[in-house]
């Protein structure tokens, strides 16, 4: 049983751009043990949308939006912003695209992703 975790994430996504993957090569993204997986999820502007894959399966379509919080460097409300919840299995890789259409400037894109082991949810 490992502990809980989050893995938090503040993006500037380039100006018209597409960032394949916000996760990558930070600790936590690939599951160690059947696990709960909530992303919670703001953006900075209409322009900014994101993708949610997860293992194999598409969670969230690419384009998919969230709300808007014009707050720079700001977290989502795990009281607000819950965008999925879903279970996966060991191996099961989190992967988040982030897409910023604003060809002006590079936009935020917001996460908090809280991971919780299956057994400490059912023990």
């Amino acid at each position: 049983m490992a502990r809980p975790y989050t893995i938090t994430i503040v993006e500037d996504i380039p100006q018209a751009s597409t960032v394949q993957n916000l996760v990558e090569g930070r600790s936590g993204r690939v599951m160690d043990e059947p696990s709960r997986v909530r992303v919670y999820a703001t953006r900075e502007t209409v322009d900014v949308t994101l993708g949610f894959v997860f293992g194999r399966e598409e969670i969230l379509p690419a384009g998919s939006v969230t709300n808007i919080s014009t707050v720079i460097g700001s977290l989502p409300s795990r009281q607000d912003d819950l965008i999925t919840e879903t279970f996966g299995d060991t191996g099961n890789e989190i992967i988040i695209q982030g897409v910023n259409a604003d060809a002006a400037a590079a936009r935020e894109l917001h996460l908090l992703i809280d991971v919780t082991a299956v057994d400490d949810i059912m023990g």
